[in-house]
């Protein structure tokens, strides 16, 4: 389920005890398929971490799919759409 998923970046809280974890897949269409997996996986991913860092507390760890990229791309077309009919009209 997890194949193809990139963390793009986690924000802690201040006080450590979650974090988000924003995600995104290779294919935006597997957005549904990619959280239903984080959420499967937290404790897996949260024992690991509890190994890996020394910490009081280990973080709870809140998975986001991360659109940024996507709405990126969408502005991205609207802006050359909007050159294009610049270029048109002169």
């Amino acid at each position: 389920r997890l194949a193809g998923v990139t963390v793009t970046r986690v924000e802690a809280s201040p006080d450590l005890k979650s974090a988000r974890v924003y995600v995104r897949a290779a294919d935006p269409a597997d957005s549904r398929r990619v959280m239903d997996g984080m959420k499967k996986a937290r404790g897996f991913f949260r024992s690991h971490l509890a190994k890996a860092i020394n910490l009081r507390y280990t973080p709870e760890l809140l998975p986001y799919y991360d659109h940024l990229a996507e709405e990126a791309e969408r502005v991205e077309q609207l802006l050359g759409s909007l050159e294009h009919q610049r270029q048109e009209q002169e």
